[in-house]
């Protein structure tokens, strides 16, 4: 699911490290992320990421916490942090239902499509209802993942 230079060059492991801080410092405030957590939905979202999922991230989550934290890492720590991250992927399971709801709209029609030399596909869409169903895919260089 990862990608592999992200990981090979340590950027995936301080972006949940970041995120990690960013919940612990508002997790009284969960609305000063919202726009955040709607960025990692979105992600998810294109992955095709599914709720089940999550408890993968919580399981080696606890576990690095546990290795970083040594001696530190009493049961009571460690649960506080399960707890925790089981309110963070609530929070972002709830968001990321929202953005498969948005996913599902029907497309009637393919309206051009065209490669480049890059072997990159463009294809623009129009909407039954005549809107784009998320204006961020407007962007150049957004990937949008299709499953079927």
């Amino acid at each position: 699911m990862f990608n592999a230079r992200d990981q090979s060059d340590g950027s995936q492991a301080r972006r949940l490290a970041a995120a990690v801080l960013a919940y612990a410092s508002n997790i009284d405030r969960l609305h000063v992320l919202e726009s955040t957590i709607t960025s990692i939905g979105r992600k998810h979202v294109s992955l095709n990421i599914r709720p089940e999922q999550h408890s993968i991230v919580d399981k080696h989550l606890l576990g690095a916490l546990k290795t970083v934290l040594g001696a530190a890492a009493t049961p009571e720590i460690l649960d506080a942090w399960a707890a925790a991250y089981a309110q963070l992927a609530d929070t972002k399971i709830a968001r990321e239902k929202d953005l498969y709801i948005e996913r599902n709209e029907s497309w009637d029609e393919i309206s051009s499509s065209t490669e480049d030399k890059n072997e990159i596909a463009s294809s623009y869409f129009k909407s039954i209802r005549g809107a784009c169903f998320c204006p961020r895919l407007q962007r150049p260089g957004t990937r949008l993942c299709v499953l079927g």
